[in-house]
């Protein structure tokens, strides 16, 4: 008896129930070794979720140097320490991570298709992913998408999970994500379309481009922590069982006006300089006094003889003649009067020379914007 021979080509598997087909195989993977999860949606009625990165599930802040930045993420802030090549160099950062993210991504995952949509680059949003996400949640995304490219007129976009790439044309200059690319591409549309597709944004032009598709989120700040997330969970959880049959007819969560700010400023925190009375031991401050004399010293130093005793003089008045400004802690406070340890709290570094008796007209005070 003769074996029927397996066409191995073939991506197309049937099951008992006829009317569902895999039209692309899930063990199937692309370039990258992502499993390709795009798959015929059957049920037109199940929600098709995209959620952006940046600012709505998490912030990223690169490490500086050479500038006086304090993170003062607000308590019970989880995050995650990464670093990403950028110009040949290696930069080190931090994610934050808002409240609920992984617990709503989770939810809706279980329940819904699931994908990222981010205007950060796609090894970025790839290195953040997979660091903030279990692996069985990253596998389950169905897609994955990151700029590749970005000009005035055009941004450039690539799947990382079903490889895939496109160009949208921007919205006033800014990259935008017009779901419309997704329900007309004959690859995307197997399970997006307009009745069924969310986004969940932090930008406010999204709501002119897909105003029937998106929900605003206020931008998140580690700086505070917020329930919003968790708001929208309970608007998942409230809908899920509607059968809607058209999101842009379901009525949306409504956080708060667009026209209005930012509730709290989400910025990195610079130091300034100050003159102030209240200076106290562990001050950083700036010692910095101008040398007034120096130019007469100078006439003295060319009438000196030449030899090595007065040579030796001679780079002392140097040292004395020299304008003074240095970065240091107070170490001793005596009245208006300072010491001060020479360091640099930048680099880290510095030579620990103490300078005594420093008055308090020549002393600025380092404090947080």
């Amino acid at each position: 008896m003769k074996k029927k021979s397996l066409n191995k080509k073939s991506s197309v598997k049937k099951t008992k129930d006829t009317k569902k087909k895999i039209i692309v195989n899930k063990n199937k993977t692309n370039k990258a070794g992502n499993n390709i999860v795009i798959k015929k949606n059957n049920n037109k009625n199940k929600l098709c979720v995209i959620f952006d990165l940046d600012q709505t599930l998490i912030q990223t802040v690169y490490e500086e140097k050479g500038h006086k930045q304090v993170l003062r993420a607000d308590k019970n802030t989880k995050y995650k320490l990464f670093s990403q090549r950028i110009n040949k160099e290696e930069k080190l950062g931090t994610i934050y991570i808002r409240n609920y993210s992984i617990f709503l991504l989770r939810y809706c995952i279980e329940n819904f298709n699931v994908g990222i949509w981010s205007s950060g680059t796609d090894k970025y949003i790839e290195i953040l992913l997979k660091k903030i996400l279990p692996e069985e949640l990253y596998n389950k995304l169905n897609v994955i998408i990151g700029r590749t490219y970005y000009d005035h007129k055009i941004t450039k976009f690539n799947d990382i999970k079903n490889d895939k790439k496109f160009t949208l044309s921007n919205f006033s200059g800014l990259p935008n994500k017009n779901l419309d690319f997704l329900y007309e591409n004959k690859f995307y549309s197997k399970i997006f379309n307009h009745k069924n597709t969310i986004l969940i944004d932090d930008q406010p032009y999204n709501n002119v481009v897909i105003p029937l598709n998106n929900i605003y989120i206020p931008p998140y700040c580690y700086l505070k922590n917020d329930n919003y997330l968790f708001d929208l969970y309970l608007w998942f959880k409230k809908n899920k069982n509607k059968n809607t049959k058209n999101i842009q007819k379901t009525e949306k969560i409504l956080f708060y006006g667009y026209n209005k700010p930012t509730p709290y400023p989400c910025r990195l925190n610079d130091y300034k300089l100050i003159k102030t009375n209240n200076i106290n031991v562990g001050d950083i401050v700036q010692y910095k006094k101008e040398n007034k004399d120096k130019n007469k010293n100078k006439d003295k130093n060319k009438d000196k003889d030449k030899d090595k005793d007065k040579d030796k003089d001679k780079d002392k008045d140097k040292d004395k003649n020299k304008d003074i400004e240095i970065e240091g802690y107070i170490e001793r406070k005596n009245k208006n009067t300072f010491d001060i340890v020479e360091y640099d709290t930048d680099k880290e570094e510095g030579e620990m020379k103490i300078y005594k008796n420093i008055k308090l007209q020549y002393i600025k005070k380092w404090i947080l914007n």
